[in-house]
């Protein structure tokens, strides 16, 4: 029934397209994929949370008004937990001036020769 199955996966969801092939003769059954096959299908390869979307018409083996031969569903994907947020840096301290460190080593001078004396 089915003959192609696209899996793409962005931003968190999973699209799943599916096209079906048209029943040859009268006499085979009409098929409609209901959303339940389309989730087993799209969770044999991937973790899924639940779904997001799916097509507004019916998807079969059959033409009719209401129903086409492919469908998009969109479903969302369990976040990986290895992937986690990087640690931020923290800002650099603000750089001191000249003019303030020359006055540190003035004033260390200062109070080793006090201590000398």
């Amino acid at each position: 029934m089915i003959i192609k199955i696209t899996k793409t996966v962005s931003r968190g969801k999973l699209h799943v397209e599916i096209e079906t092939e048209i029943k040859h003769f009268y006499s085979h059954d009409n098929k409609i994929l209901t959303n339940e096959e389309v989730a087993k299908i799209a969770g044999q390869d991937h973790k899924i949370q639940e779904m997001v979307s799916n097509p507004d018409h019916k998807v079969g083996n059959y033409r009719s008004n209401e129903t086409k031969q492919k469908g998009t569903w969109v479903f969302k994907l369990v976040p990986d937990k290895t992937r986690q947020k990087r640690k931020t840096t923290p800002k650099p301290l603000t750089k001191t001036s000249l003019r303030s460190k020359i006055n540190k080593i003035a004033k260390e001078l200062n109070e080793e020769d006090e201590s000398t004396r």
